[in-house]
């Protein structure tokens, strides 16, 4: 799809515009990065999530409980962690929504 990528960073770039605020500005000069690049990415963000949750790095103010990661610090059988549920707050009715957040905006190109 030919232009496809310039157009996707191009929507993202003025999408809130009409609303009133500013263009987004993005890394790297707006310039789309390579697969090798992402590729890179998603490894280092797995490997600072592994460490995370392995207690490896700092969690201060950060809940690490699970159920999946064995082993982990703050890793929770699932019969305990269904317990949690059960004693923690109930849901309560939802909130108004405010009308603001539903609008819509269309930019002229």
């Amino acid at each position: 799809m030919p232009g496809f990528l310039k157009a996707t960073n191009e929507w993202f770039r003025i999408y809130k515009i009409p609303a009133g605020k500013p263009e987004n500005q993005f890394a790297f000069n707006g310039e789309a990065k390579n697969k090798s690049f992402a590729l890179t990415i998603i490894k280092q963000a797995n490997t600072q999530w592994q460490q995370l949750i392995k207690g490896q790095s700092k969690t201060e103010g950060i809940n690490c409980d699970n159920t999946t990661v064995s082993g982990s610090p703050g890793y929770l059988e699932q019969d305990v962690a269904q317990k949690e549920i059960e004693n923690s707050a109930q849901i309560g009715n939802a909130a108004p929504i405010d009308a603001e957040v539903d609008k819509w905006y269309y930019p002229k190109l």
